[in-house]
């Protein structure tokens, strides 16, 4: 909540580093995750387990969002419960230690991942 970008000027094919500095400066130094409009989802954070949970997480909000406005006009989650919300479960480590049960089920249904 309140820590995400829009990128609006997806170019197509990456080739060089350009692009990538520009979703950068887009993302700016305080959020979490950029949509790239157009195209998909891309999520930051410290660890890699973070940014696979913060991506997770994104991707079933826009899911979630395009089900309630099919199901006809969305009701916001008022403003101080979005806020209460996010600063519960939107830390660093808190998408650390919510993408631990999905990184069993992996390991655990494709062991041979580790060969």
């Amino acid at each position: 909540y309140e820590s995400h970008a829009i990128f609006r000027e997806f170019s197509g094919v990456v080739l060089d580093t350009s692009e990538g500095e520009r979703i950068a400066e887009a993302l700016g130094p305080t959020n979490k995750a950029i949509i790239l409009q157009n195209h998909g989802l891309l999520t930051v954070a410290p660890s890699l387990e973070a940014a696979v949970w913060r991506y997770y997480a994104m991707e079933n909000a826009a899911q979630a969002q395009l089900l309630a406005e099919a199901a006809g006009t969305p009701q916001p989650v008022p403003h101080d419960i979005a806020k209460l919300t996010a600063a519960q479960m939107g830390s660093d480590i808190g998408g650390f230690y919510a993408f631990q049960p999905y990184w069993d089920t992996i390991a655990r249904e494709q062991p041979d991942l580790f060969d």
